[in-house]
């Protein structure tokens, strides 16, 4: 029923769309890459197992599932800095490669073209994103998850400035200068609008 519905909403044959994600799956899980697709993969990712790729993260995740579904949310994301807030993130690299391919999903196929393009494990997640409902209010999910993330961030350097203003051989215009950045961070995190949605 899932695939019947996601089909539908991207104009596509549902036992098409239910092949690919079979077929994508299958390849994640039994068929290491090899030859001149696996370079490529490498290339993309020197010092990473691609087989390791996952996303677990529930914003990322539930961000992803959105903006496969939902032109108007890639159309809002893409006017948006979503490479610079995405490459900090472990697991930002299969949304990076979502958007870079993006343009696979204004087209009559497209999802299949989108699959296509990615790596096994990449295929693998993205179909099975495919499959789940959407959430359905696509606009406001993709805010809320859009700044929690970005509220994630900040606390981290929020962390690692705290961290650094323990430091014995800090100076005091140093620590005057991390306390203002502090300070400025925890403005901008009071700042970001709160969550509409509890999720999808």
């Amino acid at each position: 029923v899932q695939i019947q519905a996601v089909a539908t909403g991207l104009g596509l044959d549902p036992v098409s769309v239910g092949d690919l994600v079979r077929e994508a799956a299958a390849r994640g899980q039994n068929s290491p890459p090899t030859g001149d697709f696996a370079q490529g993969q490498d290339a993309r990712s020197p010092n990473q197992e691609i087989a390791t790729i996952s996303l677990t993260d529930q914003t990322l995740r539930l961000l992803a599932l959105t903006i496969l579904h939902s032109e108007e949310a890639r159309q809002w994301l893409m006017e948006e800095d979503w490479r610079a807030r995405l490459a900090p993130e472990l697991e930002g690299e299969v949304l990076i490669r979502i958007l870079e391919g993006s343009d696979h999903l204004r087209t009559a196929g497209g999802a299949a073209s989108l699959l296509a393009s990615l790596s096994s494990a990449e295929e693998s997640i993205v179909s099975e994103l495919l499959t789940e409902r959407p959430p359905e209010h696509p606009l406001p999910v993709l805010h809320d998850c859009w700044n929690e993330l970005e509220r994630k961030q900040i606390r981290r350097r929020i962390d690692a400035l705290k961290a650094s203003q323990r430091s014995p051989n800090l100076s005091l215009q140093d620590s005057g200068s991390l306390h203002q950045q502090i300070l400025d961070l925890q403005k901008r995190l009071s700042d970001i609008s709160r969550p509409f949605f509890p999720g999808p």
